[in-house]
């Protein structure tokens, strides 16, 4: 209770609130909406279950090549192969911020944010 005080009386977010993001719903939720999320959350788990096994595959696999050897050039090749795939994608450029409150907000009749 405290801390919930002192947060609200520092006030760090600069919105009057005690979280950065603060979500209101004017809509309430509809049953058939909630299908798709449970289907993300499925293959999330085994999107995941894929990509531990692979990078732990990738990781055995890397000590032994010529670029395990060398770690800086491994960093750099990396960086450069991360930057090339990420760098198109324009909510991949955005602030962490700035992204989050974009996921989090409300839909607007007159949003046009460009999907495709």
């Amino acid at each position: 209770m405290i801390g919930a005080l002192v947060v609200r009386t520092i006030n760090p977010y600069g919105n009057g609130h005690e979280i950065q993001f603060p979500i209101e719903y004017n809509a309430p939720w509809a049953t058939f909406e909630v299908i798709p999320f449970i289907g993300l959350g499925v293959l999330g788990g085994i999107w995941g279950a894929l990509f531990i096994k692979a990078n732990i595959a990738w990781c055995k696999k890397r000590k032994n090549s010529r670029l395990g050897r060398y770690p800086r050039a491994e960093v750099v090749v990396l960086t450069l192969i991360t930057a090339l795939i990420c760098y198109p994608n324009q909510y991949l450029r955005l602030t962490m911020p700035e992204l989050i409150k974009r996921l989090v907000g409300q839909c607007h009749v007159d949003d046009h944010m460009d999907l495709w």
